[in-house]
């Protein structure tokens, strides 16, 4: 963890050599979880999860680089409707912590909007893993902090984005994204019957909404029309 932050660190800090604007962003991440034990009937709920990113951006005609760090929220719930079953409810906390690196082509420019695709790369740490059991009786118990079986998870990303310059200084941007976790952040097997922990997952969805500023203009030919 701390050579990858490192790694980043000096990354940012080079902002001559390798970036072109800064960018600051939030998302709504909606993940799809592998559900509990399919013999109890359950109802699931997925709240409203927010994600942000501070990055940077490199420029290169008509294509350009991003890498920063993501923060996302994960939270949801899965009520049981057995009525012989002690647990009502169960709500499940985490938090991620992404490094994201991204490529992006732009395929259509008319009148400084632009339309691109977005691929990308992320590596995951979890943690703040907490569970809420509400009983039938009312009762509730929270259990906070709870240690994970987890590892460096690896993500990848696609998205289609929008994006206008709207000064000589902002750009505005917006994005659909689909992500694919292809090596998850939990140890095979971590999961049990009634405690799916929450980083046992394949996909997700969302979007995000952001702003960039520019920081160096040179060779900045990427919202040109040629």
């Amino acid at each position: 963890m701390k050579h990858i932050l490192i790694i980043f660190l000096t990354i940012i800090l080079n902002n001559r050599l390798l970036s072109q604007t800064i960018n600051v962003q939030v998302g709504y991440p909606l993940y799809l979880i592998n559900l509990p034990n399919k013999s109890k009937p359950i109802e699931w709920r997925d709240f409203a999860n927010i994600s942000g990113v501070i990055g940077y951006s490199k420029y290169f005609a008509k294509f350009k680089f991003d890498f920063g760090f993501e923060y996302a929220s994960k939270k949801y719930s899965y009520t049981f409707s057995d009525p012989n079953y002690k647990l009502e409810r169960i709500t499940e906390k985490l938090n991620h912590l992404y490094f994201p690196i991204h490529f992006n082509r732009r395929i259509l420019i008319k009148n400084q909007n632009i339309l691109s695709l977005n691929f990308g790369l992320l590596i995951i740490e979890s943690f703040g893993y907490s569970i809420i059991e509400t009983h039938k009786s009312g009762e509730k118990i929270e259990n906070k902090n709870l240690s994970l079986p987890n590892k460096f998870g690896h993500t990848l990303q696609f998205g289609v984005r929008y994006s206008r310059k709207i000064s000589t200084l902002y750009i505005f941007y917006s994005e659909l994204y689909l992500n694919y976790k292809f090596n998850l952040d939990v140890y095979e097997g971590a999961s049990s019957d009634l405690y799916p922990i929450p980083n046992d997952d394949r996909f997700n969805l969302g979007l995000k909404i952001g702003i960039e500023r520019i920081i160096n203009d040179k060779m900045l030919k990427y919202f040109d029309d040629y």
